[in-house]
């Protein structure tokens, strides 16, 4: 019997090759017994799991809570800011700022490759100049008893290695906005001063509220565990910047 003469099996992360064609010319007769044939593929498919295995994604927690602050801007018209929606009107407005620490605490890298071969997954920022990943995280206010007080927004973000959150972390994969992903054990950080990176809260009466933040909730990336894609801070709206 000569099946899958000269093969290899070859996964990323995996020094060795298994080439079946080897075993098969090494055995007597010169054939291969499907028995031994199964045990070696199943050996295959086992290594390339534990290998390669899934990404998982959190919101750095500890983060969110420690960059809160509450800040008055004036957004125009002409500004990216009121463009891609990120504000409720123009003039001035009462804004919740923070960071958002995007880590990947999974045993293998976000991989999404050039924007511009998936259009599926981004849309093009005419005003940044840059692609956006479609639905990357969802900022939302809620107040004590989790009824939403301002509806969640949608944020697009574009996916790179910022700096590590596992300090034993390997060293980067070099994600970019070009080829864009986040390597496991690093992070993508988006500080508070970029544009969008907060929630319009004008009009929202002063009060305890929880600052809601979600990534891939739609699940477009695939992860070892979704149960983890949110975090929360507490917030207080009051009449001075700070909270």
């Amino acid at each position: 019997m000569n099946l899958c003469k000269g093969i290899s099996l070859r996964n990323r992360g995996f020094d060795g090759v298994i080439d079946i064609g080897a075993f098969e010319r090494g055995s007597k007769g010169g054939s291969m017994s499907p028995l031994i044939l199964v045990l070696i593929l199943a050996f295959a498919v086992s290594v390339t799991y534990a290998q390669s295995g899934l990404p998982d994604l959190i919101v750095d927690s500890s983060r969110l809570q420690s960059s809160i602050f509450l800040k008055t801007e004036i957004i125009r018209s002409s500004g990216c800011a009121y463009a891609e929606g990120c504000v409720a009107g123009t003039g001035k407005r009462k804004l919740l700022k923070f960071d958002t620490a995007i880590a990947n605490i999974g045993t293998a890298d976000v991989v999404l490759g050039n924007p511009a071969s998936h259009p599926e997954l981004y849309e093009w920022s005419a005003c940044h100049g840059h692609y956006h990943l479609k639905a990357a995280t969802i900022y939302e206010l809620l107040s004590l008893d989790m009824t939403t007080v301002v509806a969640g927004r949608k944020n697009a973000f574009c996916f790179l290695d910022g700096s590590r959150y596992d300090p034993n972390a390997g060293p980067s994969s070099g994600y970019n906005c070009s080829n864009q992903g986040i390597t496991s054990g690093w992070q993508d950080v988006y500080f508070h001063s970029l544009d969008c990176q907060w929630i319009d809260v004008t009009g929202v009466p002063t009060g305890n509220y929880i600052l809601k933040v979600t990534v891939n909730q739609n699940g477009l990336i695939g992860e070892s565990n979704y149960s983890n894609n949110s975090a929360f801070a507490n917030v207080k709206i009051a009449q001075g910047k700070k909270n």
